[in-house]
């Protein structure tokens, strides 16, 4: 139902709930946990949802800890950067690893460069918008500059 994402050339999606729209593609048993229900009761939701697969709603650095816990515990994890950023405030919380490092703020450059493999629509009016004021745009054919895919073994 999202208009970026319903309209996506490589991964569709015409549904918003992540469950729903996962549970069209596997048999396994899945279940959302909500923001309301992060820490140590989730364990117990979880398992009495018999879910196999979870979603987890984070919605700011407060709820970093609890989804990063119960990613740990249950040892597996598929998931965007958010995945990353709960684990590692997790094992700070736990002592295992230091305090963040923040880097510098960078300083003003003569040039940058953009690289995106993104196929959606958003990102391809940005990069039309930056095209429009001069920043040179360059198609890159991944398959032609790493050649054909390897054969599948027989």
């Amino acid at each position: 139902r999202h208009p970026v994402m319903a309209r996506h050339p490589v991964t569709p999606m015409g549904e918003a709930d992540v469950v729903r729209h996962l549970s069209a593609q596997t048999a396994l048993p899945l279940a959302a946990l909500m923001r309301p229900h992060l820490g140590p009761e989730g364990h117990g939701r979880l398992a009495d949802a018999g879910a196999r697969g979870v979603t987890l709603d984070c919605t700011g650095e407060d709820d970093l800890a609890a989804v990063g816990e119960l990613l740990w515990a249950r040892r597996f994890a598929l998931g965007s950067q958010g995945v990353e950023m709960a684990l590692l405030v997790h094992f700070r919380d736990q002592g295992w690893i230091g305090p963040a490092v923040v880097a510098p703020v960078p300083t003003p450059v003569n040039q940058v460069a953009v690289v995106s493999g993104s196929a959606s629509a958003v990102t391809a009016r940005q990069i039309a918008w930056a095209e429009a004021r001069g920043w040179p745009v360059i198609d890159l054919d991944a398959a032609a500059l790493f050649g054909p895919a390897p054969a599948a073994p027989v």
